[in-house]
C-alpha cells in the first residue's frame, strides 16, 4: 500500500483559485462600472457650487452697488478680484450676463443653448420647469442662473435662482 492514499497535499485546488479570481474580477468589475458616475456626480456638485458661488458674487454686487446687477465685464472683474479661487469648473471668462431691457424680456430662456463649461446669468427670470428660466413673474432683481449638468445618458439643464 502506498503511503499517499490518506494523505492531502497541502495547498490550493485549481478550482478555489478560480473562484479567488472571479471573485476578485467581480469586484473590479464593480468598481470600474462604478467610476464614471462618481466623477461626474463630483464634477456636477462643483458645477453646483461654482453656480452658488456665482450667484453669491451677483448677490453682493448689487448690496454695493444699490440693487443693480453687473454686466459681464463688471462680473468677471468682481469675481477675479473676490472670488477666483472659490471657482473650479467655470472659467470665469466663460461666465455671461444678460439684462434685456424691460420691453424685450423673452417669455423662456432655452438652457440647451448653454455649452458645458458656460454659466449663463440672467437678470429679470426665475426657475422655471425642466431646467430652463422663464421671465413670467420674474421682478427686475429676479437673477438665475443657467448652465449644464452631466447625466449617464449626455447632458441635462440647471437652473438656480438667487
Amino acid at each position: 500500500m502506498s503511503e499517499h492514499r490518506g494523505k492531502r497535499e497541502a495547498g490550493f485546488t485549481i478550482i478555489e483559485t478560480i473562484m479567488v479570481l472571479a471573485a476578485a474580477a467581480m469586484i473590479l468589475l464593480i468598481v470600474l462600472l462604478a467610476l464614471p458616475a462618481l466623477t461626474r456626480n463630483s464634477r456636477n456638485n462643483q458645477r453646483n457650487q461654482d453656480a452658488q458661488t456665482v450667484l453669491g458674487a451677483v448677490s453682493q454686487w448689487e448690496l454695493n452697488h444699490a440693487g443693480t446687477i453687473p454686466d459681464t465685464g463688471s462680473l468677471h472683474s468682481f469675481l477675479t478680484s473676490y472670488y477666483k479661487d472659490r471657482l473650479s469648473l467655470f472659467e470665469i471668462g466663460a461666465i455671461t450676463v444678460t439684462t434685456p431691457s424691460a420691453d424685450s424680456v423673452p417669455p423662456s430662456y432655452p438652457p440647451s443653448a448653454v455649452p458645458i463649461d458656460q454659466l449663463q446669468v440672467y437678470n429679470h427670470a426665475k426657475c422655471g420647469t425642466g431646467g430652463n428660466a422663464t421671465s413670467k413673474g420674474a421682478g427686475y432683481s429676479d437673477v438665475v442662473a443657467l448652465y449644464v449638468i452631466e447625466t449617464a445618458h449626455g447632458t441635462s439643464p440647471h437652473c438656480q435662482q438667487l
